[in-house]
């Protein structure tokens, strides 16, 4: 028996297969794709905008008009704004935020085109989160353009092509020109920066220095610009990176200008300081050399013409040298107690108590060297918590004056004197140190030798001060530890814990 195949018209077959082709077309896209008739009713949604706007099948919206998806005041600006260009032009494309059947904003971009019948092809596609992310943007943008706007700071924001996205109006106050930044906004910075350069102390400097910057890419801090009016600005520059792409530059300008002048003006204090320590120490010296010794010797003579005196029977002249007497050992007594040093040699004047280790150093310095510790002279680490040493205060405080002073006299300006103190084991150890030169360099082997000076090629003297500190050390049951190299003296004093601990 014979099969018979039976084959539908070609027509047929290519009509149904195309329909069924574009069905699943329609239905595959993630855009929404309704039609609507002439009364602006739907009779077709395919599944991406049923679903868009919460709805689970398309029957549910079958007869109803497009109103459905929007609030009253979008359906009146769809009516007012967008049907009147549709009418016009036959399509129209752009922006609308409908409702979902839950009731929550839909943001979508939408397009519609008239059919000759009069109905409409609408096709949709959800921004949702594009608008969130617009709006994050915008609010992150609004506060960055707050921040800069109401900054104390000059700020100058660029792109990694050098133009303007920011700025703000305290730039211009910063460099006496009118900047408005709205007016900067989107201009080329290599052109600006020949405008502000005349404002500056080395505009070639000037230019030098931020192409340098720019070309290094590297952040920089705390960088100080003088103006032509001696004025002093302090500049930070930031590149600016994400996912380790440049993206732009952040400078920020800042007014120090009285922090500079107060600076130089302690300075000033500070070198007159330094003068007057140097007249006082050798003022110091010269009493205690020059009027001590022969005080003493005047006394001895004295008392020896006493005796002989006495035994001559010229008790008169006897009584007389008594008051001479008198006279020049309360002379002598005020020169020992001017120097601070006899004293030292008598154990009973040690007098010792127990003493925090914490903000020791730091305290001293804050009572009797203020002005050196506002200029910054002193570089300070102290990490003693609640440690103590047993020492005589007045003692100690003596030989921390002689260590100070011996490092400001033997340091240049600019130089920082670093000074830390720390616990080791069972004792405390207090460190000063300092840059020196190969005039300034003390001789290792003799550090700690009575009478010995830290700088020999000073003008000539004993070199009382490191025998004090040595003294006075050894009195208080410490020692001394001594580094010198090539360009650095330390002294360090250590003390053993209070045993109490």
């Amino acid at each position: 028996m014979k099969t018979i195949v039976t084959t539908p018209p070609p027509e047929m077959t290519s009509d149904s297969r195309l329909r069924q082709l574009l069905e699943l077309a329609i239905n595959s896209t993630a855009d929404g794709i309704a039609l609507l008739d002439s009364e602006s009713k739907y009779y077709y949604l395919n599944n991406a905008h049923v679903v868009q706007f919460g709805y689970s099948d398309a029957s549910e919206l079958f007869g109803k008009t497009w109103h459905i998806f929007y609030r009253p005041e979008e359906i009146e600006r769809i009516e007012r704004d967008i049907f009147p260009l549709l009418v016009r032009d036959g399509h129209w494309r752009g922006e609308t935020v409908g409702v979902s059947k839950q009731g929550t904003p839909i943001y979508q971009e939408i397009s519609l085109t008239f059919l000759e019948d009069g109905g409409l092809v609408c096709v949709t596609r959800i921004i949702t989160e594009l608008k969130l992310a617009e709006r994050k943007l915008q609010a992150q943008n609004l506060s960055i353009t707050s921040i800069v706007k109401n900054a104390t700071s000059g700020i100058l924001l660029e792109d990694a092509n050098r133009f303007v996205i920011e700025s703000n109006a305290e730039l211009g106050v910063l460099v006496d020109l009118d900047l408005d930044p709205d007016m900067l906004r989107g201009s080329n910075c290599v052109d600006g920066l020949h405008i502000v350069k005349q404002q500056m102390k080395d505009p070639d400097g000037f230019i030098a220095g931020v192409e340098e910057l720019v070309e290094k890419k590297i952040p920089v801090f705390n960088e100080i610009i003088q103006l032509k009016d001696d004025s002093y600005l302090e500049r930070d520059f930031i590149p600016l990176t994400a996912d380790n792409e440049l993206q732009g530059y952040l400078w920020m300008y800042r007014d120090i200008t009285e922090h500079e002048r107060t600076k130089k003006s302690l300075e000033g204090l500070v070198d007159k300081e330094k003068e007057l320590n140097e007249m006082r120490s050798k003022l110091v010296r010269t009493v205690s050399h020059e009027f001590k010794k022969p005080i003493l010797n005047t006394l001895t003579g004295i008392q020896l013409l006493q005796g002989q005196l006495k035994n001559s029977g010229e008790g008169i002249y006897s009584k007389a040298l008594d008051h001479i007497v008198e006279e020049l050992q309360g002379l002598n007594e005020s020169v020992s107690k001017l120097v601070k040093y006899e004293a030292l040699y008598d154990r009973s004047e040690a007098a010792t108590k127990p003493v925090q280790v914490r903000n020791l150093v730091t305290n001293y310095l804050h009572y009797h060297f203020r002005l050196f510790m506002l200029s910054e002279k002193f570089e300070i680490e102290e990490t003693a918590t609640d440690e103590s040493i047993r020492v005589d205060i007045d003692l100690f405080n003596l030989a921390l004056k002689n260590i100070v002073e011996n490092a400001l006299k033997y340091t240049e300006h600019n130089d920082k004197i670093s000074i830390r103190s720390c616990i080791e084991g069972r004792q405390t150890r207090l460190s000063f140190s300092n840059p020196v030169t190969t005039k300034t360099r003390p001789d290792r082997g003799q550090l700690g030798t009575p009478l010995y000076r830290a700088n020999p090629g000073d003008d000539k003297g004993l070199g009382l001060g490191l025998g004090i500190v040595q003294h006075v050390t050894d009195l208080l049951g410490g020692c001394l530890d001594y580094e010198v190299d090539e360009n650095r003296y330390s002294i360090s004093l250590l003390f053993p814990l209070n045993e109490a601990e």
